[in-house]
């Protein structure tokens, strides 16, 4: 029996469509340095590859968009400007948190984000996670929230990344 090495799509029709998660992940590395992500994009992995700097613009989440999530990793230090993750409304906040581990003085720390005020996972510094290594979750809770966990990469003194 030979095993097809093309991959199986559903699709209801919509312009975002669905995919069945767990067989295969979808991966975003994005040629530019903005990039606005889709509800039919849950479960993707997003690559912070530009030493430029990305900004990801999460989707505003709907009633029915509860339970989405992306995954984000670090592949490459920024060399300016930042790695930005922004939630699609001012009325959408991140609560949860981030493991920051230094890695030349071998220790780490943990923030926590203001669920009540948090809109933004800035990674501006090497101190504030933009050194490659760092991976973290985002999930839609509720249709207000977002909640992070994870963790960065940064030197020397690790700095929260949340603003």
């Amino acid at each position: 029996m030979t095993i097809p090495t093309n991959r199986e799509y559903l699709d209801d029709g919509s312009a975002d469509g669905c995919r069945v998660r767990g067989m295969a992940q979808q991966v975003i590395n994005p040629a530019g340095t903005t990039r606005n992500l889709l509800v039919g994009e849950s479960g993707s992995t997003c690559i912070f590859g530009n030493a430029a700097g990305q900004i990801y613009n999460l989707p505003v989440i709907g009633a029915n968009d509860v339970g989405i999530w992306f995954d984000f990793s670090v592949t490459v230090t920024a060399s300016s400007n930042s790695y930005t993750i922004n939630t699609g409304s001012a009325a959408n906040f991140i609560g949860g948190g981030l493991v920051a581990t230094s890695t030349t003085a071998g220790d780490a720390d943990a923030f926590a984000a203001d669920v009540d005020a948090t809109v933004a996972i800035t990674l501006d510094a090497a101190e504030d996670g933009w050194l490659a290594g760092g991976y973290f979750t985002l999930t839609a809770i509720s249709t207000t929230q977002w909640t992070v966990g994870g963790n960065t990469q940064g030197v020397p003194t690790v700095l929260t990344p949340f603003s």
